[in-house]
């Protein structure tokens, strides 16, 4: 556990700082509340204040391994495109 920091920030300015290099980022964005359920299919470009295409792009900047924690009921071709391999 000595090899792992937990940083708890807001991620897309420090993502986008520069200032950050990582072996890998996990990210927990917000999806707006549970209302995301009544949807059939949740989209990434809903996410709110960033998308979750602008989160991937970030997070790509500081690691080519990110985890990004989505609603199962996420479009996972959208997630594809958004540079994240499943």
């Amino acid at each position: 556990c000595d090899r792992i920091e937990f940083v708890c920030a807001d991620a897309v300015a420090l993502l986008r700082s520069g200032a950050l290099r990582a072996d890998a980022v996990f990210l927990s964005p917000p999806w707006g509340g549970p209302a995301y359920l009544q949807q059939s299919v949740f989209h990434l470009d809903v996410m709110r204040p960033f998308t979750g295409h602008e989160l991937m792009e970030a997070a790509l900047q500081v690691s080519s391994n990110v985890a990004l924690y989505l609603p199962r009921n996420v479009d996972v071709t959208q997630v594809m495109r958004a540079g994240a391999p499943l």
